[in-house]
């Protein structure tokens, strides 16, 4: 469950061209630096658990996309978590942790504006959305929902606020 929970997060690609690569890293900007907040699972077999995420976000120098890691914790179990996201010709791609052919998820598509990220999810039988929204400089709420038979059930919710900013050179 704390691997779909920390799900939420992002990113890696080959660089492309110049004004491709700096309009995506403009978008994915807004989403860098540290952050820590509280979820929730709202649906399912283990609703009404809480826990605590502290993560980090950067966008990558040799590739176009981000990566988000750092770790999820509810009650005495704690889980490492990493998620890329990849912009390539095709669109957006990436995996949580270790990927669908593991215990993660595979990140299948993607569209990213300024202040408001959605993904596509997968796992085996697992079809869902990961949505991300800047309310602000400094809150990100993020949403996961599961696609059971034609509707999406949000599953997960999670409120971050922003510990620090990346420090830029």
């Amino acid at each position: 469950m704390l691997r779909l929970i920390a799900l939420l997060l992002f990113f890696v690609t080959p660089a492309l061209s110049h004004s491709y690569a700096a309009n995506t890293e403009d978008m994915l900007q807004p989403f860098e630096g540290r952050w820590s907040g509280a979820g929730e699972v709202v649906a399912g077999k283990y609703k009404g658990t809480k826990f605590n995420c502290s993560l980090s976000g950067a966008t990558e120098d040799t590739f176009i996309g981000m990566t988000l890691e750092g770790r999820c914790r509810s009650g005495i179990f704690s889980q490492p978590m990493k998620a890329r996201i990849v912009r390539g010709a095709q669109g957006y791609y990436g995996t949580f942790n270790d990927g669908a052919t593991g215990n993660g998820l595979d990140i299948t598509a993607g569209k990213i504006s300024k202040n408001h990220m959605i993904l596509s999810l997968y796992h085996e039988k697992l079809n869902g959305v990961m949505t991300a929204h800047l309310n602000n400089a400094a809150s990100l709420d993020i949403t996961l929902a599961v696609q059971v038979q034609n509707t999406l059930v949000p599953l997960i919710d999670i409120r971050l606020k922003r510990i620090t900013s990346l420090v830029r050179n």
